[in-house]
């Protein structure tokens, strides 16, 4: 017998084709982020350092510098994933 937990990954929302429209900027309130809008990863550790994708395939913290994409992320609203702003075909994973 499957698991019924009842948990957000066993919901769903119907919703009609002649209604649905595709949220391409502004805050998608179900993510809580705004749709291609550039953001900082910023670590609570001392130092604030962010979250920067190094070599097209690997992220990690490093020091904040201005202006850099490597370390600028946005939200892509279509297949709802975080991207790099440096390498658009990279996406976080964590």
């Amino acid at each position: 017998m499957a698991n019924k937990s009842k948990g957000e990954h066993q919901r769903w929302k119907i919703v009609y084709v002649d209604e649905f429209k595709e949220q391409t900027k502004g805050l998608i309130k179900d993510y809580g982020l705004y749709a291609n809008r550039a953001f900082y990863i910023r670590s609570q550790l001392p130092n604030g350092r962010m979250a920067e994708c190094n070599g097209n395939y690997n992220v990690s913290q490093r020091r904040w510098r201005n202006n850099a994409l490597t370390q600028q992320w946005y939200f892509d609203p279509t297949t709802k994933v975080i991207r790099s702003k440096q390498w658009s075909n990279r996406v976080l994973e964590a």
